[in-house]
């Protein structure tokens, strides 16, 4: 739990820090849907989790990036997409992304959870 918290707040810092980089206007039509959001954000901490743990080869991995980028693809959404998303919850509703990311902490602990089981 101490583990995915820590790592919690480093991709937070991560995202805020990207997000930093945009200078675009945000319109709802191009933003994630709240389930949308959870979902990616749940499988980029899954990637992080197997980049801090090194339990993918080196030559499956080209950079820390690349892996970020195969969520996207899985999710149908472009990096931007998803810049977008977190600068507009950062910017006009953060009380509302602390909300959705508290479901992403949750999915993580009921998956953590579900593999200790076994």
């Amino acid at each position: 739990m101490d583990r995915i918290v820590k790592y919690s707040f480093v991709i937070i810092a991560i995202i805020i820090a990207l997000v930093a980089c945009i200078n675009n206007k945000n319109t709802e039509k191009e933003l994630l849907s709240d389930k949308k959001l959870v979902e990616v954000l749940y499988d980029i901490h899954i990637a992080d989790g197997l980049l801090t743990a090194n339990v993918l080869p080196k030559e499956e991995i080209y950079n820390d990036t690349n892996i970020y980028y195969s969520v996207f693809k899985k999710h149908n959404i472009t990096k931007l997409q998803f810049e977008a998303t977190i600068d507009y919850y950062i910017k006009n509703d953060y009380r509302k992304l602390e909300s959705l990311y508290d479901k992403v902490l949750e999915s993580l602990n009921t998956s953590k959870g579900q593999l200790q089981a076994q």
